[in-house]
């Protein structure tokens, strides 16, 4: 993107052309998190459908639901045995 971005037939200064500048990135981060949004719908459903083709219902219903800790936080949360 040139510096001075914003359409020649207007007069502009350089705080036009930041926040016009600000806009289109802003435009095009919105953009991407659409896409990845939609990409990590996707595999998602591929992890559902792989854990429904793994395992009896009974155990892949309740892994779906699970949230992912950090090993960095189990070790305080808990001692070894309780760990595994």
């Amino acid at each position: 993107m040139s510096f001075f971005a914003v359409p020649l037939n207007r007069k502009t200064n350089i705080f036009d052309n930041i926040v016009y500048m600000m806009e289109k990135y802003a435009d095009n981060l919105e953009e991407l998190v659409m896409e990845r949004t939609g990409q990590l719908i996707e595999e998602k459903k591929k992890t559902d459908a792989l854990l429904e083709r793994m395992l009896p219902p009974y155990v892949s219903s309740p892994c779906k639901y699970l949230h992912v800790v950090s090993l960095r936080e189990v070790p305080g949360l808990s001692n070894p045995g309780n760990i595994i």
